[in-house]
């Protein structure tokens, strides 16, 4: 099976997990708040592989929606902009990681580049 294949296979599962958590209350059951954000976390990683950057904002996009304070959502979505060359999008999204998760070196790393 071709690389690729294993992309699309898990793109149909992750869409079909998210279609299954959609049927739950977000705020009766707590842990299909965070199982929405790894889904959408894995679909923005998944898309990236793909080249698909602006499926990867999107979902990070949702993800934030759910959490604004993941921090790893803010940091994906931040690589995405400066790929695209958003490099005033980047670090905004990278400070605000930053302030959430002041201790992280790649974070430090990549805000630090994006900034030069």
């Amino acid at each position: 099976m071709l690389l690729n294949e294993h992309y699309n296979e898990a793109l149909k599962f992750y869409n079909k997990t998210l279609e299954y958590l959609s049927e739950f209350d977000p705020d009766f059951y707590s842990e299909v708040k965070y199982l929405q954000q790894s889904v959408l976390l894995s679909l923005a990683s998944t898309y990236h592989s793909l080249g698909h950057l602006d499926l990867v904002i999107m979902y990070c996009s949702q993800c934030l929606e759910l959490d604004s304070l993941n921090d790893l959502a803010y940091h994906k979505r931040a690589q995405v902009f400066a790929l695209l060359g958003n490099l005033s999008e980047a670090r905004a999204d990278l400070q605000v990681a930053l302030r959430l998760n002041p201790h992280n070196p790649v974070l430090i790393e990549d805000l630090a580049r994006v900034v030069q």
